[in-house]
């Protein structure tokens, strides 16, 4: 695989497990194209051999294909210098980002699971007083941890969980609009990564979409 490969990311029209992808090769200023496709598109080319494990997102890189969402961002994070400097720094990057995973599979849970709506309702209710606090209190103590990181989780400057937390707080924030009231670092850190420029630049033409 070239250096520098021509990318092409497939996904669904929404953010998703795509975006933090989206974000980490913006910011690192790598060209890609982003193919969307509507939930009718890939009902109709899901069975047609283009995907491995019919699932996407998938990246294609010069031809070969990648799957699952997370292994693929590990790999760009160490192809572009966002998977720490060190070998604890990606360790604590690694802790971060599956801790990321825990709170965005209960909020996916409620959005798009097959269980019944009473439950999906009885999980709604329940997140902002179990679940979402320990999370959060997590997340908030490692920038807290992290005195001399200009803001960011690990290191000085963004890693892959600052793409991680950015995409998956929007969804949380879309559900619970003061989730992050009590968490001033967790504010700080969304509002640093949105203002960086090639993220910035990428928002502004992004139509909003609520996952």
């Amino acid at each position: 695989m070239a250096d520098n490969p021509k990318y092409r990311l497939t996904y669904f029209t929404t953010r998703g497990r795509a975006e933090p992808i989206r974000l980490l090769l913006t910011d690192a200023g790598i060209e890609f194209e982003d193919r969307r496709f509507s939930e009718k598109e890939w009902f109709e080319r899901k069975e047609s051999g283009e995907f491995p494990l019919n699932q996407i997102p998938i990246l294609e890189a010069d031809g070969k294909t990648m799957v699952q969402s997370r292994a693929i961002m590990r790999h760009l994070a160490r192809k572009y210098g966002y998977n720490g400097k060190t070998e604890e720094e990606a360790y604590q990057i690694d802790v971060l980002c599956e801790a990321l995973e825990d709170l965005v599979a209960n909020v996916f849970n409620i959005v798009f699971s097959d269980f019944d709506q009473a439950y999906k309702d009885k999980l709604k209710e329940s997140l902002p007083k179990t679940v979402n606090p320990i999370l959060l209190k997590f997340l908030e103590k490692a920038l807290e941890d992290n005195p001399n990181g200009n803001g960011y989780f690990v290191g000085q400057d963004a890693t892959m969980v600052e793409f991680v937390y950015f995409t998956f707080i929007q969804n949380v924030v879309n559900m619970y609009p003061d989730a992050l009231a009590d968490y001033p670092k967790l504010r700080a850190n969304r509002d640093l990564v949105k203002s960086r420029e090639k993220i910035s630049a990428y928002l502004a033409k992004q139509t909003p979409t609520y996952m």
